[in-house]
């Protein structure tokens, strides 16, 4: 997300719609992009991760729901 605020109103949304998921909304990556990220798993194994995105998917969550290895994640926004 663009905006640190559109970013937190996502995470809302899932959080509201999907609590299982605990979205928490996370700075932008060392300039790999300038947009923040929700995010619905952390210190998952890759196959860990993709389960939860399929299990994600399956629940609702929006198509675009994708896991991704980072080294590691800028820290989390308040």
């Amino acid at each position: 997300f663009a905006t640190l605020d559109n970013a937190r109103a996502y995470a809302k949304q899932i959080n509201d719609k999907f609590p299982r998921f605990h979205a928490d909304v996370f700075a932008p990556y060392r300039g790999d992009t300038p947009n923040y990220s929700v995010v619905i798993g952390t210190n998952l194994t890759q196959e860990g991760a993709k389960e939860l995105v399929r299990g994600a998917l399956k629940a609702g969550l929006n198509s675009q729901t994708y896991y991704r290895t980072f080294a590691a994640l800028p820290p989390k926004q308040q």
